[in-house]
């Protein structure tokens, strides 16, 4: 992959800029980057090209913390009392809806946080899992619609005892089993929680995880002013394309890896059936109380 005529930020040990530079991607990772006339000389034969036409080219953003089934919580009424504090924003809203998941509403969530993801630009992603009513093998899951989607990832199951210690004990199998499994696999494009690897530079060398966005500097950028660009310039609207690993997952604008309109369709299939789970659960708690 050649991305050709950007204006790069490299975020290297350097802080390289170059106005009109190009990024050269192989094997997943960034091979060349520099002036647009060295880089396109030295590699006349990509086999695919992208003119960024000016536009700013960027390494790929990284998603710290997440929750892929919080997408369930848009628009849910509670049906009892607002929580008043965030013990019982906890109790009212996520502990119950992460027991009202299965299978299919784990995978229909993650697919939707997916797109918004690739949308904005971001490539790699920490989330934190939790599925008490579909424990065994929901990282599994998860990583299928990550992968289908050419994302980073780095899983991870949410271990509690809220739930009584036979769960916090189910919780801790299935994080070993799928850190082992990821362990063995040695994707670079998959880890467990404990072995996250993600590039933030388009250094030589570093995984050719990279954005083009939809800014044109209107003044001068450096290292030195490079964070108030970042901060007041850029925002996630901008990105026109998204690459991960060398594998474009988004071109201008559209998506290549999953269908955004039956993402979206297919959870709004599933979402009433959680949203009555985490009703039922709530009035079990109701009763339970009441007695």
């Amino acid at each position: 992959l050649l991305v050709k005529n950007a204006f790069i930020i490299t975020q290297d040990a350097e802080d390289r800029i170059f106005e009109n530079g190009a990024v050269f991607v192989e094997g997943g990772k960034v091979v060349a980057v520099g002036p647009t006339a060295e880089v396109v000389a030295a590699h006349p034969a990509a086999d695919k090209v992208i003119d960024a036409e000016g536009r700013l080219v960027h390494p790929g953003f990284i998603c710290a913390h997440g929750h892929f089934y919080g997408m369930y919580s848009r628009g849910m009424d509670l049906r009892d009392e607002s929580p008043a504090n965030f013990t019982e924003v906890l109790e009212r809203l996520w502990w119950r809806l992460d027991r009202a998941l299965d299978d299919d509403s784990c995978r229909s969530s993650a697919e939707v946080c997916l797109v918004a993801a690739i949308r904005a630009g971001t490539t790699t992603i920490i989330d934190h899992h939790a599925a008490p009513s579909a424990l065994a093998g929901s990282l599994d899951v998860i990583q299928d619609a990550v992968q289908e989607a050419g994302v980073r990832a780095s899983l991870c199951y949410e271990v509690t005892d809220r739930n009584g210690p036979e769960e916090a004990a189910a919780g801790i199998v299935e994080s070993v089993r799928f850190l082992k499994k990821t362990q063995e696999a040695a994707d670079p494009m998959l880890h467990s929680m404990f072995g996250l690897h993600a590039a933030m530079t388009l250094s030589v060398g570093a995984s050719g995880d990279l954005v083009v966005m939809d800014y044109f500097p209107p003044t001068e950028v450096n290292a030195g002013n490079l964070p108030w660009h970042t901060m007041f310039g850029l925002h996630s609207s901008m990105v026109s394309t998204t690459v991960a690993a060398g594998r474009v997952l988004m071109e201008e604008g559209k998506i290549t890896t999953l269908d955004p309109r039956a993402v979206g369709l297919k959870a709004r299939e599933q979402h009433r059936a959680v949203w009555e789970r985490v009703w039922a659960i709530a009035e079990e708690e109701k009763a339970a109380r009441q007695q």
